[in-house]
């Protein structure tokens, strides 16, 4: 038995991992490496005269204004269409970033 992928009841892949005879499920860790590309392009095309600590701040800010949680809990999917809302609503450089799905 190797890794595996598997659906979760939300719908997002699971990663089983067999690790010294024990299974590991997580979330898949290749979501990543898009996930840290897209906000690599939002960060240098929306905001990019800004250090990274001022992108996530004022992010992390305006998600609390507007959602009313924390951005602990959205998955990566979610997260980056609040980010491209975040940036058409606040970049002073671009401003056209396709919002996936409304909330």
């Amino acid at each position: 038995m190797g890794n595996d992928y598997h659906w979760n009841y939300q719908g997002y892949y699971r990663y089983v991992l067999q690790k010294e005879g024990k299974n590991m499920v997580m979330r898949n860790p290749e979501r990543l490496v898009p996930f840290y590309i897209e906000l690599l392009n939002v960060h240098r095309k929306s905001f990019p005269d800004w250090r990274f600590g001022q992108l996530m701040e004022n992010f992390r800010r305006w998600h609390q204004a507007r959602y009313g949680v924390d951005i602990f809990h959205p998955e990566e999917d979610e997260m980056l269409n609040r980010l491209y809302k975040y940036a058409n609503e606040s970049s002073p450089c671009f401003r056209v970033w396709e919002v996936t799905k409304n909330e």
